[in-house]
């Protein structure tokens, strides 16, 4: 009998993108147990079944996840273990299985910028996964080609995207309103968050019959510096459901989010992605690497703008069937 066990972290909605490959298993009377190996104890609705107490030291964080789990039984009976991503602790809990003999199944697999500065630290930690999982199972054809130049061991699968699949379920009515969603956390713009904000807010003050919507992260930095917004309308964090309704009814996106990257893509949105590099490429999709760069990019967007049938490379909605069936079938 196949024991599947999940790598989980909470980081604004990951477990979305296992959820569904989770209760599909359940579905067929597959056990599961779920280990959650995030900071805040209260994830809403998801659940799980085993909680690894991590000391809040971001110095030692991957020393602290491959240890804690190294000396708890938390794999006992498990046959596959399955992560998902980029983060430290989906590496930490690969490496462990790894170490403790179980296979490897990678959801989101083959991602790469092949900058190792950029994601910072996820571009490496991606790679290091891939050189241990058993089974890939990848969103694009980008992807797969990646790990075929790698020459990477196991069995590569192209699904498509898992945080797709919620979506076909609920469709929306895409629309293009004048509305610009805006969304700034990750790491590697953290220094320059200042500037990027200081670029944004100049935009909505020149750009008055565009409404700039602003959720705000809850990283305590971010927050600081965003209050030097007064044209940019910044709300509270949306709930999954309000979000996606807001990228539906958006005429453009300004991110640095590779979530958004995908289901932005979905709904055929351009997106300007803040970043210097981006493993999630996509039709619709202007890489701005500066943020003295984002008014020249965005002016001629809006100069030019024009309602587009932008092609999503991410699937259909339908990858975490197709995962469940193969694990089914091969694991």
């Amino acid at each position: 009998m196949h024991n599947f066990g999940f790598g989980i972290r909470t980081r604004w909605g990951d477990p979305i993108k296992l959820k569904s490959i989770i209760e599909l298993l359940r579905q067929r009377e597959v056990p599961v147990r779920v280990l959650f190996t995030g900071q805040q104890k209260d994830i809403g609705a998801f659940e799980y079944d085993e909680l690894i107490e991590i000391q809040d030291n971001p110095k030692n964080r991957l020393n602290n996840i491959v240890s804690t789990i190294l000396d708890s039984d938390v794999f006992s009976g498990i046959t596959n273990v399955v992560v998902q991503g980029d983060t430290a602790s989906s590496f930490a809990v690969a490496l462990a299985a790894f170490n403790n003999q179980i296979p490897v199944s990678h959801v989101e697999a083959g991602l790469r910028t092949y900058d190792v500065k950029n994601p910072y630290p996820e571009e490496s930690y991606r790679q290091m996964i891939s050189s241990i999982t058993d089974y890939h199972f990848v969103p694009t054809d980008n992807d797969l080609r990646n790990l075929l130049v790698e020459n990477k061991n196991g069995k590569i699968y192209k699904v498509g995207n898992t945080v797709l699949d919620s979506l076909i379920h609920e469709p929306l009515t895409v629309t293009h309103e004048d509305k610009v969603l805006v969304t700034m956390h990750r790491r590697e713009n953290q220094e320059l968050m200042s500037d990027w904000f200081h670029e944004i807010e100049q935009l909505a003050s020149d750009n008055t019959k565009l409404e700039f919507i602003l959720p705000l992260h809850p990283n305590p930095r971010v927050r600081e510096k965003a209050k030097v917004f007064k044209n940019v309308n910044t709300v509270d964090p949306l709930s999954h459901d309000d979000l996606l309704q807001l990228i539906a009814s958006s005429k453009l996106i300004i991110t640095d989010s590779g979530g958004i990257q995908e289901e932005a893509a979905f709904y055929g949105k351009k997106v300007l992605v803040c970043r210097k590099a981006t493993e999630r490429p996509a039709p619709g999709q202007t890489l701005v690497h500066h943020p003295q760069d984002l008014s020249i990019v965005f002016n001629r967007e809006i100069e030019n703008y024009r309602i587009d049938t932008i092609e999503c490379p991410f699937g259909d909605g339908h990858a975490s069937e197709q995962i469940v069936e193969i694990l089914s079938c091969v694991v």
